[in-house]
């Protein structure tokens, strides 16, 4: 995986070195601060996941979450671009737990925090004179940087404990995108869209695990898939570009 990541980045890199300087000045590259708002659905897999032991039931539904960071693109013409950033982002889980015998209940928030990296190819089609509409498809690099732990006490002598168990920091998403922006000349990009994030493999393993005084821990696992689709905005900064001539020698005379 780490040998795919180089290439992805390596390549364009190759690809705008081989480009004339007239053409990297029409086709600059952009700096852009984005931030997405995730909304769980069933569509690349359920939202909702259940650990039924004999002694507890735990239901773990993901909630709303947010991703925010940098991204560099570099165009290649005025319709091709490619972009790779670096963001952050949490997922959120509701998990309610049920002692059946008992009948008591818990309820947590579990927060589920990654490091990402996206590395997308867009295709942009004109609208009019400046805006544009794009699609685009790509890959996400994920770095898990821990396991995460929620626990409740219902009682004085039960505990309901739930962990987010890491077991591979590294992971991979597939990602698809759509979306429109307006382009100035003077004022940088904006851009307004949606995305929808495939998972290659389970985000995480939820653990719950159920204690009773002295028993020995009761425990189950669950696969969480962690997809979504979201609500992206951004904004491309506009290059600044310095015209003036510049001096030959240092003005400090050396």
């Amino acid at each position: 995986m780490r040998v795919t990541f180089l290439l992805l980045l390596l390549v364009p890199q190759l690809l705008w070195a081989q480009f004339p300087e007239d053409k990297k000045e029409k086709f600059p590259t952009y700096f852009a601060f984005g931030a997405n708002a995730i909304f769980p659905n069933n569509f690349q897999g359920t939202k909702t996941f259940l650990i039924d032991r004999d002694y507890t039931k735990s239901t773990i539904t993901q909630m709303t979450g947010f991703n925010f960071g940098g991204l560099f693109r570099r165009s290649y013409t005025d319709r091709i671009s490619i972009e790779a950033g670096l963001n952050y982002s949490t997922r959120r889980f509701d998990i309610q737990a049920l002692i059946v015998d008992s009948n008591l209940t818990t309820r947590d928030t579990m927060k589920f925090t990654t490091l990402e990296i996206p590395v997308n190819g867009l295709v942009f089609v004109k609208m009019s004179e400046n805006v544009y509409s794009n699609v685009g498809f790509g890959l996400s690099f994920l770095y898990k940087p821990s396991t995460v732990r929620v626990f409740s006490r219902p009682d004085d002598k039960s505990s309901i404990d739930h962990y987010g168990v890491v077991r591979n920091k590294f992971g991979m998403d597939l990602n698809g995108q759509v979306g429109a922006e307006i382009r100035t000349y003077d004022k940088g990009i904006f851009y307004l869209g949606g995305s929808v994030r495939v998972p290659l493999s389970p985000l995480f393993t939820m653990l719950s695990s159920y204690k009773y005084g002295t028993q020995d821990a009761q425990t189950g696992t669950q696969q969480i898939q962690g997809g979504y689709i979201s609500l992206d905005i951004r904004y491309y900064f506009h290059n600044v570009k310095n015209k003036a001539q510049q001096p030959l020698v240092s003005p400090m005379g050396e």
